[in-house]
């Protein structure tokens, strides 16, 4: 006899967070059981590690998330990269800490290739590692199939449950004269909701100042203490496959990676909320196979500029003190220029650092706020089918199930945006500043941005999308997906707001039915 429980979430991040907690919400009596593949490696489960501040517990928290990159022998030399006084990143192709990269092999003939793909493992996933950018989109990035109400409703039960503010650097030095400096070329004609301002960040400040970041744990809460209450999260537990009957999913084979066992769990309800690469991952694997399913791959293109402000504008950080946390980070404020068509079709976010982000000689001085990455991040030009995600049975990948090869393709349209993204990167620097070393903006490799979208995208035609609009999987009533991969649209703004909006929907729809 197999354990029945009225939903199970696969997936601990931001959107089986968002999931769990509604439902609980609605329901407070509804059974739920999440699972999520890889270790917790924090207390509570699913904290951002920003909010952990010894370095060496951080470092093994980010460790422990990097699945088949967890190399023992790795494990000192990332120690002493964190404790380096200097920020420079390493030459060649390396994952962030807490990710590993998908797939090095070379792209097909003929495909630009996503080389920087990364994931996580971990209770929490990305959103133990996440920059905590919590932007909402315009109208024109979202999906014309979205009613406009509704998700507006969502996005301010998602704010909620992400704790977004735009007052946790408020004190930060020079943050208001960079404001004003980009107001002044970026602030007409748009509406007040679209100027220059502070970026939305998914944390709380606290009395003493400290800001603590908001991870899957914040949002799961009190779920993760009231034990015997509804709710269970089993860590180091994979789904291997969904199991239907008469095309309703009821069920979920899992496998134990600590026992290596295999067992059933019945569901009334599944919700698979793993990741953009994942998720289709584990709907084909379960023979669950929408036409669009692992199709209209899109990902934020980003280019950086990093500069210096200009020098007239120290005499202003002269007595302040610096904003860094300790060993955390660096960061002294961060900074938006919201998306509006047509004049900015892209997403800028500008971060102020205390110290170089890129490796600098020893007569380079930074002073509060000085240093900024000016960062654009585009949308794909065109989203195409044929941007997609190839399932292979033959090989496994680090978790049993079947690997992942991604074929993307940047068109001439994409290739002429991200231009004009690089000349945005550009101005946008020379508005406060030089560029440091004299570089040009830097380009990143496809998959840095972390953003993939459209692989379970929503819709209202069942032969372009995955889900719906209350994100339930065409051709099955009891299967809902969550994720950035139900974004359908090449939006430009970070993710993770509107993801976890669309995901208070689905959750919405489903405890209605419960």
């Amino acid at each position: 006899m197999r354990d029945t429980y009225d939903v199970v979430i696969v997936g601990s991040g931001p959107a089986g967070a968002a999931y769990a907690r509604t439902i609980k919400e609605a329901r407070p009596t509804a059974r739920v059981l999440m699972v999520e593949a890889g270790p917790v490696v924090s207390d509570p489960p699913g904290r951002h590690v920003r909010t952990i501040t010894d370095p060496r517990e951080r470092v093994a928290a980010q460790f422990a998330s990097q699945g088949p990159q967890a190399r023992p022998a790795d494990y000192e030399e990332q120690v002493a990269r964190a404790l380096s006084p200097s920020r420079g990143r390493s030459a060649g192709l390396v994952a962030r800490p807490g990710t590993w990269l998908l797939d090095t092999s070379a792209p097909a003939e003929g495909e630009t290739g996503f080389p920087a793909a990364a994931l996580s493992s971990n209770v929490g996933g990305m959103g133990a590692h996440w920059s905590g950018a919590s932007p909402w989109p315009d109208a024109a990035e979202l999906s014309k199939d979205l009613d406009p109400d509704r998700f507006d409703a969502a996005l301010t039960d998602a704010r909620r449950l992400l704790q977004v503010t735009q007052s946790a650097f408020e004190q930060a030095p020079l943050g208001a004269d960079v404001r004003r400096l980009l107001g002044a070329h970026y602030n007409p004609g748009r509406n007040a909701d679209r100027v220059v301002q502070p970026m939305p960040l998914a944390m709380e400040v606290r009395p003493d100042g400290q800001r603590y970041w908001t991870g899957p744990g914040v949002m799961l809460g009190d779920l993760l203490t009231s034990h015997g209450d509804g709710f269970e999260l089993r860590s180091d537990t994979a789904a291997r496959r969904i199991l239907t009957t008469a095309g309703r999913a009821d069920g979920v084979l899992l496998h134990d990676r600590l026992e290596d066992r295999e067992y059933e769990v019945g569901a009334r309800f599944v919700v698979v909320a793993a990741d953009a690469l994942r998720s289709p991952q584990l709907l084909s694997a379960s023979g669950i196979r929408p036409a669009a399913l692992g199709h209209y791959l899109n990902e934020h293109t980003m280019t950086t500029n990093t500069i210096q402000l200009d020098d007239s504008l120290r005499a202003a950080a002269q007595g302040l003190r610096k904003t860094s946390e300790g060993a955390v980070d660096v960061l002294a404020g961060v900074s938006w220029v919201p998306f509006h068509d047509p004049s900015f079709p892209f997403h800028g976010q500008v971060t102020q650092w205390d110290a170089s982000p890129i490796p600098v000689d020893d007569t380079f001085e930074a002073w509060p706020g000085s240093v900024v990455e000016c960062s654009v991040f585009m949308g794909k030009a065109e989203v195409r089918y044929e941007d997609h995600l190839e399932f292979d049975d033959s090989r496994p990948d680090y978790f049993g199930m079947p690997s992942i090869k991604v074929h993307y393709t940047f068109t001439e349209a994409d290739r002429q945006r991200l231009d004009a993204a690089v000349a945005e990167a550009k101005r946008m620097g020379s508005l406060l500043g030089e560029p440091i070393n004299g570089l040009e903006p830097a380009v990143m490799p496809h998959g840095a941005s972390l953003h993939y979208q459209g692989t379970t995208r929503l819709g209202s035609d069942d032969t372009t999308s995955v889900v719906d609009t209350s994100l339930r999987v065409w051709g099955n009533d009891t299967l809902y997906v969550g994720g950035n991969g139900a974004i359908p649209t090449p939006a430009a703004c970070n993710p993770t707001l509107t993801t976890v909006a669309l995901c208070v929907l689905g959750a919405r729809d489903l405890a209605g039915r419960l």
